[in-house]
């Protein structure tokens, strides 16, 4: 829900933006228990996973995809669904999937993020997502531990 600067004042006295957005349902997961739920749940549907097996490439057949793998064991794998989740390379492996259009892949855009630990008392109670008209501003999070930490952005 979007704030006005004043409107993020009265939630969060410290806070100087122009604007926030105000995320009531925001949470906080661990994200390798997370991992392993899902994992867990893909196995119990049926799904295989098929680890040190890089994919080279994916050719997109009537029922599914045929999916060519590389490593120590090269093989093809047939699914009836594939999921590109390849984190930083997705784009890469998208451009190989056959016979979609690569230009249709969107450009990938690097950003590191650098998050700082508060020391003391964090200012605030929840998390922050500020909206600046400059193009700068610092995203507060809270972690499992109830430790808050920030991350400039631009």
């Amino acid at each position: 829900m979007p704030l006005s600067a004043d409107g993020a004042r009265e939630l969060e006295p410290q806070l100087r933006c122009a604007a926030a957005l105000l995320s009531p349902a925001t949470g906080i997961v661990n994200s390798h228990q997370l991992m392993r739920s899902m994992l867990a749940d893909a196995e119990a549907h049926g799904a295989m996973i098929a680890y040190r097996s890089p994919v080279t490439g994916a050719l997109a057949t009537a029922d599914g995809f045929r999916v060519a793998t590389g490593g120590d064991s090269p093989a093809e794998i047939q699914c009836a669904r594939l999921i590109n989740a390849a984190g930083l390379g997705a784009p890469e492996l998208a451009r190989h999937i056959a016979p979609y259009d690569s230009t249709r892949v969107p450009r990938q855009y690097l950003v590191k993020g650098s998050y700082f630990t508060f020391s003391g008392r964090s200012p605030f109670t929840r998390p922050i997502y500020p909206v600046e008209h400059t193009g700068f501003a610092i995203h507060a999070t809270i972690d499992l531990g109830g430790q808050r930490s920030a991350r400039p952005r631009r």
